[in-house]
């Protein structure tokens, strides 16, 4: 049964792996890669249970740390006093130590990259923008959600300068779906998977397709004449930018949630 139980779960961690989701919608595409993500932390989190407390009562266990210095190294032993079980001790407490550092270490990266986002916003806020956005000086094309409890959208003045009033519309309207959507919530979430699951291959790899499908959900309420293509919905209002913007909490901590 557990047998059957782990192979499920290795399945359903590959899935999105191997399939071509770029066919299917990316609300489905965003659920697959969050489901996997998910099965990525639990795992991760009972490997170290059972380390810590199974693995310990196996025979394997026993024979693998039955050894003492004395019998390997008989000079040395004297001076490093260090037998088997003192090394099994410290291989079954070492991966959840290396977990927890790296929740804390993602944990912190979120806090000061949102600092960093918020002291940005309030340095360069320049007035109040359309759609209850808020305007920031410079010339780059930034158009993002930023925020967690209080979530606003962020234009620069470069946009408005490249944007005419329908990409601007198909723009805000995008952000604004991710605001009603919750999104923020669902990048907090992967990034604890990504902490939780790092020491799985393709994890972060993981993450970063559902921040990219996550982007491509479509939204409601697009303006007359904004982007035609429902899949894209915001698509033409970054086209005119030489790369496309991406969200203010991104472009801050190198691909790591950053709300301000």
């Amino acid at each position: 049964m557990i047998l059957v139980l782990a192979a499920a779960v290795v399945a359903a961690i590959a899935l999105p792996h191997v399939l071509h989701l770029e066919r299917v919608a990316p609300l489905t595409a965003a659920a697959l890669w969050g489901t996997a993500l998910g099965l990525r932390a639990v795992t991760g989190v009972f490997a170290a249970i059972y380390l810590i407390f199974y693995l310990p009562a196996t025979d394997l266990f026993t024979a693998l740390t039955h050894w003492c210095w004395h019998t390997i190294l008989p000079v040395a032993a004297t001076h490093l006093g260090v037998n088997g079980h003192r090394v099994g001790d410290a291989v079954t407490v070492l991966p959840s130590v290396l977990l927890a550092a790296s929740v804390v270490w993602i944990a912190v990266g979120v806090y000061r990259a949102a600092r960093s986002v918020s002291g940005l916003i309030r340095r360069g806020r320049l007035g109040d923008g359309p759609g209850d956005s808020v305007i920031i000086g410079g010339p780059d094309v930034v158009l993002a959600a930023a925020g967690i409890s209080r979530p606003r959208i962020v234009v620069s003045a470069g946009a408005l300068l490249a944007l005419d009033d329908a990409e601007l519309a198909a723009g805000i309207a995008h952000e604004r779906g991710h605001i009603a959507r919750r999104h923020r919530f669902v990048s907090l979430y992967a990034e604890l998977c990504r902490a939780l699951g790092r020491f799985l291959p393709g994890t972060t790899g993981a993450a970063r397709a559902l921040a990219f499908h996550l982007n491509a959900t479509p939204t409601r309420g697009r303006s007359p004449g904004a982007a035609t293509d429902t899949r894209w919905p915001a698509r033409s209002a970054r086209q005119r930018s030489h790369s496309a913007p991406r969200p203010l909490w991104r472009r801050s901590a190198a691909g790591r949630c950053a709300p301000a």
